[in-house]
């Protein structure tokens, strides 16, 4: 017997019980039990089998929805727990975990497809001195203004963190020397200029730019953020507000950041 032989039966035991309740008939058991049908009678209970399957597909289907939803809402959260766990709670910018990460996986394809690969720092100057002077709040304030000039200048492939303190890192893939020059100079002169409600700050940079040669081994990651590190300090040794390039640094400092980097199993500080 087909599904639809089955329905007709049931819309004939429906009719045949609304009839009966228009004329105050009451229905015997035996009634109930048993349809007859053009094909034949068959026991009434199946009726029952089949409502109680439909409603049993009826609400899989309501838990499947559910189940999606509830993925797509775990997706999410997740995507906004990993967000929240590699920026930094102060800026907004990427923290330094994610720095390093980045720089790993950037300087690995830099590597690879033989592309430059820049990383500019960037420190604010005489920042413990403006802190005693105007406090903390003061300090916090001014951080998130630098990191704001910061996501202004970078373009929206390039990853701005803040490196420590008040140290960022700007990793710049694709960037050469000229590049990194360009960027580091457009955010100094920003930073200096930036209306302060205390007192006007300045910033000194270093970059350092990774340029791989088929004829020479190519810098490590840690070397070269070691190398943009000692740039700020000769910014710093030469008056502050200025940037520098690693390649301006004498070639004897050059060497011995080199062996540090490669000693060492992260830069350092």
């Amino acid at each position: 017997m087909s599904l639809v032989e089955i329905e007709r039966g049931m819309d004939r035991d429906s009719e045949l019980d609304d009839s009966r309740g228009a004329e105050g008939l009451g229905a015997s058991e035996e009634d109930a039990e048993w349809i007859s049908t053009p094909t034949g009678s068959f026991w009434s209970p199946f009726f029952d089998e089949v409502r109680q399957l439909r409603a049993e597909l009826a609400a899989a289907r309501a838990t499947i929805d559910s189940l999606r939803i509830d993925c797509s809402n775990l997706e999410a959260n997740t995507h906004r727990l990993r967000r929240v766990a590699s920026t930094d709670e102060l800026t907004g910018l990427w923290n330094r975990r994610f720095l390093l990460d980045s720089l790993r996986l950037s300087h690995s394809f830099a590597v690879r497809q033989r592309l430059p690969l820049s990383v500019v720092m960037l420190d604010v100057d005489h920042f413990k001195a403006f802190n005693d002077d105007f406090g903390h709040a003061a300090g916090d304030e001014t951080l998130r203004d630098v990191a704001a000039l910061i996501q202004r200048c970078a373009r929206d492939h390039d990853v701005a963190a803040r490196y420590g303190g008040e140290e960022f890192v700007i990793l710049l893939p694709g960037a050469g020397r000229r590049g990194a020059a360009a960027m580091a100079e457009r955010l100094r002169r920003r930073v200096a200029s930036r209306p302060s409600r205390f007192r006007p700050i300045t910033a000194s940079l270093g970059a350092a730019t990774l340029r791989p040669r088929a004829s020479q081994e190519p810098l490590g990651a840690a070397a070269l953020l070691e190398f943009a590190d000692l740039a700020m300090y000769q910014s710093k040794r030469r008056g502050r507000n200025q940037f520098t390039h690693a390649d301006d640094i004498e070639a004897g400092v050059q060497v011995s950041a080199s062996t540090r980097s490669r000693d060492a199993s992260g830069p350092a500080r």
